[in-house]
């Protein structure tokens, strides 16, 4: 299974740089609840599979819910592209900084 998820995910990046997607499917539990536990499983629904594979990915904050809790915009690439995992995490802060659109950075 492992080789198999890498070989597709490889696949899929010969033709873009970079795969950007939530870091979680919700936002986080209240620390220490009950409800953490039980939803662990799903908060790792979208991490998971980069850390089966190995493939470089990187969370970096992009905002809060309206609970105040934090949002992760995660960023992966092909292997041993983490050079370009890292710029591109640095470039997306740097414009959240700057209050830049990321797309006027290209």
């Amino acid at each position: 299974m492992q080789t198999i998820l890498r070989r597709q995910f490889c696949d899929f990046l010969s033709e873009f740089d970079l795969l950007l997607t939530p870091t979680t499917p919700i936002s986080a539990p209240v620390r220490g609840s009950a409800d953490a536990v039980e939803r662990a499983r799903l908060l790792t629904r979208f991490t998971a599979p980069f850390n089966l594979t190995g493939l470089p990915a990187l969370s970096v904050p992009c905002g809060w819910t309206s609970e105040k809790m934090p949002i992760g915009l995660q960023i992966v690439s092909k292997p041993w592209a983490e050079a370009k995992v890292l710029l591109a995490g640095e470039l997306y802060e740097h414009s959240r900084r700057l209050r830049i659109p990321v797309a006027s950075l290209t």
